[in-house]
């Protein structure tokens, strides 16, 4: 596997690996780069929860079609440009048929493996965009954890993997769940999910896995635009824009792990979703994040509330509705515009 990789750390003083994993530009050296700088400010800040010892690592998703002639004869590289955010097998080389999820869980239990590192308290997995897809999903899919603490960053993606049929979106003037026969396949729900060794389970079995992992989930306020993907099985998670459908999926997963949480004025029309909270095994862990002053950029990595979402064990107050500036939303997306941010201007990224 390609990768960007921290070379200048003693591997018997790392307490905490980070795996970076990039979106549908595939800019691995990017993402190392800003997990890099955010590090560096965070210990030269004496963030007492910075391990100034930390490794990062940022696998580097090839695509045959974009990257021939990149990649080394035994490297691997995936077909469709974005076929490795939800978990699909590489086709190069030959015959590999290497999920992403089983790149992401090998570098895991890498760094979980003490005989290499003997001090390594805690992994992440970071993802941002199309890299959130993959961590979003593989926090579901993942059968076995390691010893060392794992957290799931799932940082602005375009779409949730959901596990009913329920989805936010119920005005067929906007988007037609009866006209959208693919909106529970995989990756936005369980049906015709077959990715070895990770399928064969129900959509229940997955969702506990979720529940019970160090899952963050972190969105940008500010990440309106009505870019990335658009198809139907996407929009009926919430719209045109990822804020709006990753807070639809924050209301969605609570009401669906029967936690009690007050989100009647998050997103999204979920008056049939059922309680699962029987299936779960302990404590519902999942937790959710917004940035108030971000937009869809990696960067979000080194905002307050990303160094929060990254190194926290209590994460920092953030905003959630009811806070200015206002989501013109209802309980039902389908009554809503899209949200434009009110001000004189979006404030910039640092």
């Amino acid at each position: 596997m390609a990768m960007y990789w921290t070379k200048s750390v003693d591997p018997n003083q790392t307490k905490h690996a980070i795996i970076a994993i990039h979106g549908s530009h595939r800019d691995a050296d990017n993402y190392w780069s800003v997990m890099t700088a955010t590090i560096t400010a965070q210990i030269q800040a004496n963030n007492p929860h910075v391990d100034r010892h930390a490794i990062i690592a940022a696998p580097l998703f090839y695509s045959t079609k974009l990257n021939s002639g990149e990649y080394t004869s035994s490297q691997l590289a995936w077909d469709d440009i974005n076929a490795w955010q939800a978990g699909e097998p590489s086709n190069h080389p030959e015959g590999a048929d290497i999920s992403s999820f089983e790149v992401i869980e090998k570098l895991i239990a890498h760094f979980s493996d003490k005989s290499l590192f003997p001090q390594m308290q805690n992994i992440t997995v970071a993802g941002h965009s199309g890299g959130a897809q993959v961590s979003g999903r593989l926090a579901a899919v993942m059968s076995q954890m390691p010893d060392v603490h794992v957290r799931f960053v799932v940082a602005d993606p375009s779409s949730n993997v959901y596990y009913t049929r329920d989805r936010p979106v119920t005005d067929p003037s906007i988007v037609d769940k009866d006209h959208c026969d693919l909106y529970n396949t995989w990756r936005y729900g369980f049906d015709d999910f077959d990715i070895k060794p990770y399928a064969g389970q129900e959509p229940q079995v997955y969702f506990r896995n979720y529940a019970s992992r160090d899952v963050v989930n972190l969105a940008g306020l500010f990440d309106i635009e009505n870019n990335g993907d658009q198809v139907c099985m996407a929009l009926l998670q919430g719209g045109t824009q990822r804020i709006q459908r990753n807070l639809a999926f924050w209301k969605y997963i609570n009401l669906l792990g029967g936690t009690g949480l007050d989100v009647s004025s998050y997103p999204g029309n979920f008056s049939q979703v059922p309680n699962w909270k029987h299936y779960l095994q302990g404590p519902f862990r999942p937790r959710m994040i917004v940035a108030g002053k971000w937009s869809h950029d990696v960067q979000i990595f080194g905002s307050q509330e990303g160094v929060s979402a990254l190194f926290d064990t209590n994460l920092i107050p953030s905003w959630h509705p009811g806070d200015s500036p206002l989501l013109p939303i209802t309980s039902n997306i389908s009554d809503a515009s899209p949200f434009t941010p009110s001000g004189s201007s979006m404030l910039q990224p640092l």
